[in-house]
């Protein structure tokens, strides 16, 4: 894949600045005042008009279903910050047309978390009444184009057989409820009271390598089937 289709454009913003020029908006608009897109440092200037401020503190994952057929979009959440610095009453009154705005249809889901001490220690500022909002944001995944087939399709058949056998241990006893596996396939089967064993759809190759397991143990063989229709195998045990 190529890199630059990882790299967005340098003008080009991304989701987490996306997400934050969507709040900014809609705070500009519900309060008809410059929202700041950042966070005052230090103590709170003194200043005659309140001033709102708002930026990203995290990011929260999104639920995301199972997927069926393309992958949708990666979904998360944008927290912000919202506070208001100034003299206290107008600082309040700008807090309470967000929240009054908030609570209607179609505006930015808010919160009412109180924030951790260390956070105001960070921040430099002294703790006072805060809004939290969650602002949807989502990646796209890139879906690498399919190859060109440049070549006619070629199907090569595979001959397959059944293979049946016998598994006996010391002194000729046969051993019953071993598994016996191809280990080419994966295909299986277990041995009855008897010691037999039937597996349908093996490669029709002379010699095939089993995997036998059953009582703790496990042992790995090659048969030889050009000779007979039924081998008779004997289980070495070995630990595992």
């Amino acid at each position: 894949m190529d890199l630059d289709q990882l790299t967005a454009p340098a003008a080009a913003p991304g989701p987490v600045e996306s997400a934050s020029a969507e709040l900014i908006g809609w705070l500009s608009t519900v309060t008809g005042s410059l929202v700041q897109p950042t966070r005052p440092t230090g103590p709170t200037p003194e200043q005659p008009e309140p001033a709102l401020f708002a930026w990203p503190i995290g990011l929260l994952p999104e639920p995301e279903a199972r997927p069926v057929g393309v992958r949708p979009p990666f979904r998360f959440r944008v927290r912000h910050l919202v506070l208001a610095v100034g003299p206290d009453q107008p600082a309040a009154r700008l807090l309470d047309r967000v929240l009054i705005a908030a609570v209607q249809p179609g505006a930015p889901e808010v919160r009412l978390d109180p924030l951790p001490a260390d956070l105001w220690t960070a921040i430099g500022l002294a703790p006072r009444p805060v809004l939290i909002f969650d602002v949807a944001a989502q990646v796209a995944r890139i879906v690498p184009e399919p190859a060109l087939v440049r070549r006619p399709l070629r199907i090569e058949d595979t001959a397959i057989r059944a293979l049946r056998g016998t598994i006996i241990g010391p002194e000729d006893v046969p051993m019953a409820d071993l598994r016996v596996e191809v280990t080419t396939t994966g295909a299986y089967a277990h041995t009855n009271s008897r010691g037999e064993f039937g597996i349908s759809n093996v490669p029709a190759q002379d010699r095939i390598r089993l995997r036998i397991s059953g009582k703790g143990r496990r042992y790995e063989t090659e048969v030889d089937s050009r000779g007979t229709d039924h081998p008779i195998i004997r289980f070495d045990l070995e630990e595992v």
